[in-house]
């Protein structure tokens, strides 16, 4: 039995070219397949091809030149496939026998004198398997109600979509505003936090520590005091001087003859008392502060985050007189950009205990030795070190050269936290390393649980058609922390209690 199949108009309009189609998927490997344009397709082509330059008419002008190849030929036919299945394209035959059409069928429709064509067909030729292929759904339903079979095409077989007006002049402007670009400098920003892990959004967690009570400072001390305790016996000292009273007589025999003498001094009772009632109790109340401080000092650090913005010129062109501009927006703000060397030095440093008086030793020269000394001291004061690495003379401060490629400060250098920061550049390099602003930011505590914020990037430039901005936005938890526990556990870990 022939398997005809009767293709609508939109497998010319909407598809790719019959000889490239892959029937296979359709048909298998069936012997032989022929198609047939129906004349109500060939109409359909025909009107298209008069609507200008649209893909619909191009497609059309190119069906109508193929469909001519087709009636040119001897037998009015082409083999447009040969492997199987063969696929043999061709026009149905006259057909003359009377055929009783459904009433629902409406013949001023192209979609339904397709069917009509296709069941005078099937009438006159009884023993052909009829089908037709199409994409569309109503002459799928109309073929279903008349008892027709049908192939539906794939959605694969279909061009792309063509863009439409607009399309084309988005398309058309973003061509034109590529070959612009070329004459610009690109700027590219990325953020990162300080692993290294590029963001522009930020989920950060922020811990709240409350001051601690007068009991709860207390404690601590008391725990502090227990690993140091003050020392208050010193009469084994006393005992240690009278049992070398003798031994010193052994030892001046030899010192004597090596010209000096040497005796054990006890603490004196002044020294032991300034030990206890001033040295130890100032310590204590150093404690106390630095116990107070960490407070301060957790709540900063859990406040803080640090920022790395990497900005790019990525164009053809350098960028001349570049402003670079960072705002906070919200409870947020810039940290000092740099740390003198001496700030805080030693603020972190848990106090050391005072040392508790102790016996010592002291040696007693003869006159010889102490004229030596004496001689010493009289000549010291006028012997003038010369040093290679100091020099009376004075050396200008040369300033440095500026460079025309480096991002300066823009204005001032800040020297208070701030919420703003500006930088320039005379000529931002392209196609070199990056550069990278190095960012301490510090979020304000708030009683809410949660908080959202943000840092502007704005970049300017003279040869920029419009400043560059890029966000890095922040949402921010706030959670209680437990301050004594924290405390007790920096002090364990410094061995203080």
């Amino acid at each position: 039995m022939k398997k005809i199949i009767f293709i609508d108009t939109n497998v010319f309009i909407q598809c790719r070219d019959t000889e490239q189609l892959p029937w296979e998927e359709l048909f298998g490997k069936e012997e032989h397949i022929i198609l047939f344009i129906p004349r109500t397709v060939q109409e359909e082509i025909d009107r298209h091809k008069q609507e200008g330059n649209s893909r619909r008419a191009k497609r059309a002008r190119k069906a109508n030149s193929f469909i001519r190849k087709i009636i040119l030929t001897e037998h009015t036919k082409i083999i447009i496939k040969n492997e199987k299945p063969l696929i043999e394209i061709s026009f149905p035959p006259e057909v003359n026998s009377y055929c009783n059409l459904p009433n629902f069928l409406d013949l001023s429709r192209p979609d339904d004198r397709i069917i009509a064509e296709i069941l005078r067909y099937k009438k006159e030729h009884p023993d052909h398997h009829v089908a037709i292929l199409t994409h569309d759904t109503s002459p799928l339903l109309t073929a279903k109600r008349c008892g027709i079979s049908y192939y539906i095409v794939p959605d694969s077989w279909l061009l792309p979509p063509e863009p439409d007006p607009r399309d084309k002049k988005i398309l058309e402007l973003e061509n034109k505003i590529r070959e612009l670009e070329k004459n610009y400098p690109i700027i590219q920003v990325t953020s990162a936090d300080v692993n290294g892990r590029e963001a522009n959004k930020f989920s950060i967690e922020v811990f709240q520590y409350n001051q601690l009570t007068e009991s709860e400072v207390d404690e601590i001390i008391k725990n502090i005091v227990q690993k140091n305790p003050m020392k208050t016996d010193f009469s084994h000292m006393l005992v240690e001087e009278s049992r070398n009273q003798d031994n010193n007589l052994k030892i001046n025999v030899l010192s004597g003859v090596l010209g000096y003498k040497k005796r054990y001094i006890p603490p004196t009772s002044e020294e032991i008392e300034i030990y206890k009632k001033v040295k130890y109790p100032q310590w204590l109340e150093k404690v106390k502060k630095y116990i107070v401080s960490l407070v301060n000092k957790f709540q900063k650090l859990s406040c803080t985050f640090l920022l790395s913005v990497k900005i790019s010129n990525n164009g053809n062109v350098p960028a001349e007189n570049v402003i670079v501009i960072f705002n906070a927006l919200g409870d947020i703000y810039f940290n000092l950009p740099s740390r003198d060397e001496n700030q805080d030095k030693d603020t972190d440093d848990f106090p050391r205990p005072p040392k508790a008086p102790e016996g010592r030793w002291i040696v007693q020269r003869d006159s010889f030795f102490d004229s030596i000394e004496r001689f010493n001291q009289l000549i010291k004061p006028h012997i003038k070190t010369i040093s290679p690495f100091k020099s009376d003379l004075l050396i200008p401060n040369i300033p440095k050269q500026h460079d025309r490629n480096a991002f300066y400060w823009k204005d001032r250098k800040p020297t208070v936290p701030t919420k703003t920061w500006k930088f320039e550049c005379d000529e931002f390099r392209h196609k070199i390393a990056p550069e990278i602003f190095e960012v301490e930011i510090n979020f304000v505590p708030s009683k809410n649980e949660n908080s959202k914020c943000a840092i502007e990037c704005l970049i300017s430039a003279t040869n920029l058609p419009q400043p560059i901005k890029h966000y890095i936005n922040f949402n921010v938890t706030y959670v209680k922390a437990d301050t004594f526990a924290k405390v007790k556990e920096h002090l364990r870990g410094l061995n203080v209690i």
